[in-house]
């Protein structure tokens, strides 16, 4: 049987599997009773410790769990008129904060396994849309738009943070976003009005000054640009990706998700892909989410409204330097589908939330993925995280500390009275990987040339369910073999030539391990 129909049949008949091992506890409610809450905000570290935030009374409410542990007694950050908390946290499980107050945008610090430092402005008021990006060695980036115009503020691992820079020149900006790559590149990009709706970015180091902005695509004066969101993978290759749509009075229509990249080394942005398109609602009622593991593989998650009234939920991958593979729906056609989250682990492991209507209730679904596997677009079953009726607006972050899986869920539900935010928290093993890589190179003289050829060994997974193991070439996939080959032969090499090989477990719930890799020579 050819290996793109075995891997069809594969994928056909893992869809009546449950790759999902996430063992999920019973939700909490975290925030205070009989008061109103709101905007949800979570992280988990290496160690399994969770973090979340939200708003009460104007007020931001912050509490811990620590892994087997209980959450913490609630702790206030903000003074009174506070909105909009974001959370980032770094590898050593440092939190930063940060949220509007009165139009500020001001920050603070939760050192790992210490106590919050006292809350900073780092912006001057009339602030919004702020949005905050921190890397594994925690360095953070904060934008805002403040009077039409695009800001931000850094600060240093272990550092405070800095003055204001201005990134954005025409004065009729707004919804920034921003991310750091893991060799100190900075990305922010943004809205822009000049002869229509477009989308423009700005790039610098973590501790340099930004470059002059710059238009990621041509204004088009039929299409409008808006809500762009950037990630960056570890070899400083960035992913933007927005909504365009058309209008007509007050409808909105041919509504698509679209994509370019700009890669490391390169000054234009470019290979423009449409994920979706022909959707019926204003994209200020959908969302986009970009994640990317550290192999530089790319998940997006979206909602889009065909038809104005109901939602589906989508998903594409891309992996590494590769085409964007699109059409993984986790619902269609749902009445409250309104949002989602995402959050990818370095080693790909990747857990979307979402809003779900079973017919009866709204309820909170969760459900799993790898982006290094070789079957994309496949999801596990979903599962119920949420136990009570009306719940809406979900946050998820998954994290690892190379042999757990830890992850974590917050979301608001109404009990009746008011509004309170409820939490998971679960767990999971991941699949083994192969070990004890080697590789020789070899050649064979045919007269006419010579084949240099590496021969890839490894010792099996101690997976029980292996299927396949997944051949990567410099980070990029190759082939695969099945469970029973231990071995790659790679012809057609260069004499000495520089080259790193990966090899994945993929068990029969399409789960993949961690890529051990060798370098030759």
């Amino acid at each position: 049987m050819g290996k793109k129909l075995r891997l069809l049949l594969v994928a056909l008949t893992l869809q009546t599997l449950n790759a999902s091992t996430i063992q999920w506890s019973n939700p909490s409610t975290i925030s205070t009773s009989l008061v109103n809450a709101s905007d949800p905000q979570v992280v988990i570290d290496n160690n399994g410790n969770t973090t979340a935030a939200w708003i009460e009374n104007n007020f931001v409410k912050v509490s811990s769990l620590p892994h087997n542990g209980t959450w913490s007694a609630l702790q206030t950050l903000s003074q009174t008129g506070a909105s909009s908390p974001k959370l980032g946290v770094d590898s050593s499980g440092n939190v930063t904060a940060i949220w509007l107050e009165n139009g500020v945008v001001t920050a603070a610090t939760l050192p790992y396994q210490g106590s919050w430092g006292s809350a900073t402005a780092i912006s001057q008021s009339g602030a919004a849309s702020e949005k905050l990006a921190v890397d594994s060695t925690g360095n953070a980036v904060a934008a805002w738009e403040r009077g039409g115009f695009i800001e931000s503020a850094t600060k240093l691992a272990n550092g405070s943070w800095g003055s204001v820079s201005v990134l954005s020149a025409i004065g009729s900006e707004s919804n920034p976003d921003v991310a750091i790559g893991e060799n100190g590149l900075v990305v922010a990009v943004w809205h822009t009005i000049t002869s229509s709706d477009t989308i423009y970015a700005a790039t610098s180091q973590i501790n340099g000054s930004w470059n002059t902005s710059a238009a990621v695509l041509p204004a088009d004066a039929q299409l409008h640009y808006n809500y762009p969101t950037v990630t960056i993978d570890p070899f400083g290759n960035t992913y933007a990706a927005w909504f365009s749509h058309d209008l007509s009075g007050s409808d909105y229509f041919n509504v698509s998700v679209m994509t370019e990249s700009l890669l490391a080394g390169d000054t234009n942005w470019s290979d423009l892909t449409i994920l979706d398109q022909a959707g019926r609602l204003n994209p200020q009622n959908l969302m986009i989410k970009l994640q990317c593991d550290n192999h530089g593989n790319v998940i997006a998650l979206w909602t889009q409204s065909p038809d104005g009234d109901t939602f589906n939920i989508q998903t594409a991958t891309q992996l590494y330097r590769n085409t964007w593979v699109t059409g993984g729906s986790l619902s269609l056609s749902n009445i409250y589908g309104f949002t989602g989250d995402i959050s990818c682990t370095p080693l790909g492991h990747t857990v979307a939330a979402y809003m779900y209507f079973d017919g009866s209730s709204i309820v909170i679904q969760s459900t799993e993925t790898n982006i290094l596997s070789e079957i994309q677009d496949f999801w596990s079953i979903p599962q119920n995280v949420s136990q009570q009726t009306n719940n809406g607006y979900p946050r998820t972050a998954y994290s690892s500390d190379g042999t757990t899986l830890y992850a974590s869920t917050v979301w608001i539900q109404f009990n009746g009275s008011n509004n309170i935010i409820q939490a998971v928290t679960g767990s999971k093993t991941p699949v083994a990987p192969p070990t004890n890589l080697s590789v020789i190179q070899q050649s064979t003289n045919y007269g006419i040339f010579q084949d240099y050829y590496n021969t890839l060994n490894w010792s099996a997974s101690t997976e029980p369910n292996v299927y396949l193991y997944a051949i990567y070439r410099n980070n990029i996939f190759n082939t695969s073999v099945d469970a029973n080959t231990l071995q790659f032969v790679d012809h057609n090499e260069i004499q000495n030539a520089s080259v790193t090989y990966g090899v994945a477990t993929i068990n029969a719930n399409n789960e993949c391990s961690s890529v051990s890799t060798i370098s030759f020579p």
